[in-house]
């Protein structure tokens, strides 16, 4: 992280400078019925600024019809509570930008304050990101959605989210900013709420920054965050030259802010340009992901497919299939780790996932983890060996069974040199490994300190020419019923 931030340790969200156009925050008006946005004079040409009609209608109606048509907008829409937007389809219905670079940016639709029961169905939003060359440089403007503040009760279905956020300006480096949906309270507001999120069947693509789903839960205690479903979408096509980021990042920012009652489900990522993570958790308790298709071409160094971090606990992340392609260094499939030292996450369950191709760690149980349990999974390489499926580093408490690890180096690898960072109470059992070793054990602990360590019932098959021993580690570990294929069990 480069600077302090809203939207990620990344720094986009947050600056110094004011905002350039900031709507005022969403008033209490009286809704009744059903109005088409056209009765108030929207055309819906794709040139014409619709949206004083658009935003006159918001005004009064409890449902507001967009039939087909382009609706440019030369201003943010400001939501109302009790309301829904329907279109007649999400790339038939679309709220649009325009073609041309916007000064000052704005957000298409932005709430702030107080929005509870509002609904968004068959509709799109399409940007301008390859020509908005123009900067907010606090990074709140030319999102698609941007709900801040006290926000429940919000769900977005069918809805199509495409080329928002700033594109690449001649004087500009990496400072790009904007992108798909936030929603939630930003840390400066007096109202922090969430509660009752849904994002459901939703494509996003050609985002830039934020490439899709950014829930914040705000710094302060006292109210609920609880109640996230983000299911079903498709995320794709993220712009090149442009800040890396997640497809679904949920955090909060304060564990006294934390967000429970998450459900990441049924998702499909495809990512063909650097990403940071495709799903990321941050002060999360209680969490399912669960199904989700990911296929990472590129990403940024260090990145993962699932990142979940910083006091994130009580999940399963169970019946994922991941895939990485773009043979980079550095990637992770599945990491646990704690980014903000000492902290733990904990009570987390990994089962039943397909991870091919993510070479430097596939599954990685690091930093702070504490409570694990890793099994049934699958792991593989695609063109090249692995470097490690599995690593485990200053975590406790870990249980791995039943994993099928094919063309690796190290199957599963502990690491930490120091008292705080060893690896305590660790037990794996039925780690079958094809095609594993070569300039190592495909078991090694050498260096690392540990305590409570057993190991049972290893098997290995085909070792690599060179392989030395099926483990490498110190006399302490406990070893048991294990077939080292014709090698010696144990080596320093």
């Amino acid at each position: 992280m480069t600077a302090p931030g809203w939207l990620s340790r990344r720094r986009v969200m947050i600056g110094a400078a004011p905002l350039l156009w900031w709507p005022p925050a969403a008033r209490a008006v009286v809704l009744e019925g059903e109005a088409d946005v056209r009765s108030a004079g929207a055309v819906g040409d794709g040139i014409t600024d619709d949206r004083p009609a658009l935003q006159q209608v918001i005004d009064r109606a409890r449902h507001v019809v967009f039939p087909p048509g382009r609706y440019r907008i030369g201003g943010p829409l400001v939501p109302r509570s009790g309301q829904v937007w329907r279109g007649a389809g999400a790339s038939i219905s679309e709220i649009t930008l325009g073609p041309d670079n916007l000064t000052p940016p704005f957000n298409a639709i932005h709430g702030s304050g107080t929005l509870t029961d509002w609904q968004m169905i068959d509709l799109g939003v399409v940007g301008n990101q390859p020509v908005q060359t123009t900067r907010d440089r606090t990074g709140q403007s030319c999102f698609g959605l941007y709900l801040r503040g006290d926000v429940r009760q919000i769900t977005l279905l069918r809805c199509r989210f495409a080329q928002l956020g700033e594109g690449r300006s001649r004087h500009a480096t990496d400072d790009t900013g904007g992108g798909g949906v936030v929603i939630g309270p930003a840390p400066t507001d007096e109202d922090q709420a969430l509660e009752d999120i849904a994002v459901l069947e939703c494509v996003f693509e050609h985002n830039g920054n934020v490439p899709g789903v950014y829930i914040n839960g705000g710094t302060r205690a006292g109210r609920m965050r609880r109640g996230v479903r983000i299911v079903g979408n498709r995320f794709t096509g993220v712009p090149t030259a442009t800040r890396f980021q997640n497809c679904i990042y949920v955090l909060a920012e304060h564990p006294a802010a934390a967000i429970s009652g998450v459900t990441i489900a049924d998702n499909r990522c495809e990512i063909d340009t650097s990403i940071d993570a495709c799903i990321e958790l941050n002060h999360v308790d209680g969490f399912r992901i669960a199904g989700n298709h990911i296929h990472v071409r590129s990403g940024a160094p260090g990145s993962s497919a699932m990142l979940i971090r910083d006091g994130s606990r009580r999940g399963v992340i169970t019946g994922n299939v991941l895939v990485e392609t773009g043979h980079m260094p550095d990637q992770a499939g599945i990491l646990l780790v704690n980014f903000q030292n000492p902290g733990t996450q904990e009570d987390i369950a990994i089962t039943h996932n397909s991870i091919a191709g993510f070479g430097w760690r596939s599954i990685g149980i690091d930093r702070g983890s504490r409570g694990v349990l890793v099994a049934n999974n699958r792991v593989s390489a695609i063109t090249r060996p692995l470097e490690c499926a599995v690593r485990v580093a200053a975590a406790q408490h870990v249980r791995i069974e039943a994993l099928l690890v094919s063309d690796a180096t190290l199957a599963l690898a502990g690491f930490g040199t120091t008292v705080e960072n060893r690896i305590e109470d660790l037990v794996a059992s039925g780690v079958h490994m094809v095609r594993c070793g070569g300039t190592d054990a495909p078991i090694s602990f050498a260096g690392a300190l540990t305590s409570r360590v057993r190991l049972s019932n290893l098997r290995l098959v085909d070792p690599i020419p060179g392989t030395p021993a099926l483990v490498r580690g110190p006399a302490s570990l406990d070893i048991r019923d294990s077939d080292p294929a014709d090698l010696p069990l144990r080596v320093e």
